[in-house]
């Protein structure tokens, strides 16, 4: 009985922050695969990278099937997602189109919830610096991310 709860009332996907191939580390839950992956465009946006020994993988949660994602899973100037991972999820969870909410982002190892913020919340923080506010609290997802270096700028002189 617990199982089905889980599996129908718990988040449909999982963004999972892997070290080493084989740690997970952090997890990002949400209905909206949109919205999740929303929470990550915007690094590879900008020309980032995980670091070396990190990965991300997609996770739908009711069948419990993967996607590793990677740069190539996103448009390069930030503005959605490839249509081959649009094809990959559409075929994962063919009713992937839900209502998006807040994400919930959890440290593993603590069980420690992370602030998620909004657009409006991000705009907020933006205006705030630019105005030379000094925020009350830079405990969010997004620095966090940053300060624990889990993206870093990709080097594409190799490429």
């Amino acid at each position: 009985m617990i199982d089905w709860i889980k599996r129908h009332l718990g988040p449909r996907w999982a963004l999972y922050f892997v070290k080493d191939e084989k740690t997970l580390v952090y997890a990002l839950f949400e209905n909206s695969v949109y919205r999740l992956l929303s929470c990550v465009s915007g690094f590879y946006a900008e020309g980032e990278q995980p670091s070396l020994g990190w990965s991300l993988v997609l996770n739908f949660n009711r069948t419990h099937q993967t996607i590793p994602i990677g740069a190539d899973h996103f448009k390069s100037d930030g503005t959605g997602i490839s249509d081959n991972l649009r094809s990959r999820i559409a075929e994962i969870d063919p009713n992937y189109r839900v209502r998006d909410g807040r994400p919930i982002f959890i440290e593993i190892a603590t069980n420690r919830r992370i602030l998620v913020p909004t657009i409006d919340e991000q705009l907020q923080k933006f205006e705030n610096l630019f105005e030379g506010n000094i925020p009350l609290n830079n405990d969010d997802y997004f620095t966090f991310i940053r300060e624990q270096n889990i993206f870093k700028k990709s080097d594409k002189s190799h490429f």
